[in-house]
């Protein structure tokens, strides 16, 4: 089982605390969307770390639930990424030796913070 590093740690729970705002302010619960965290850069990370980074137009959500990463990203204009631009994203925010798929779940647990929002999970080897 991969560790996580104390810094990933801190930096996770700001994003986590962000997503649950914005799940809130997506189904209603806030008036207003809640500012972004001190920890959005205008550029994809070096490493794979927790963060919302922008890059190209997309902005991209990386968290850690459960000892597993998530990969969540959404582009300005609402178009869905190249296959070439989500293995970039993937390669940066992913750690390399993570499998990481796209899961659709049944519709009824379907969670939107925008239109178009896609989300690579890193799943266990063999599952």
């Amino acid at each position: 089982m991969r560790l996580i590093r104390p810094d990933h740690e801190r930096l996770n729970g700001i994003v986590m605390l962000y997503l649950g705002d914005m799940l809130r302010f997506a189904s209603g619960q806030l008036e207003q969307p809640p500012l972004k965290p001190t920890i959005y850069e205008e550029r994809l990370p070096d490493e794979p770390t927790p963060g919302i980074w922008k890059h190209k137009g997309f902005t991209i959500v990386v968290s850690i639930e459960r000892n597993l990463w998530t990969v969540g990203l959404t582009h300005e204009s609402n178009r869905l990424p190249k296959l070439h631009e989500l293995k970039e994203i993937r390669v940066a925010c992913a750690p390399p030796d993570a499998y990481m798929a796209m899961i659709f779940p049944p519709v009824e647990d379907y969670i939107n913070i925008g239109q178009v929002f896609l989300h690579m999970h890193e799943i266990r080897s063999g599952e």
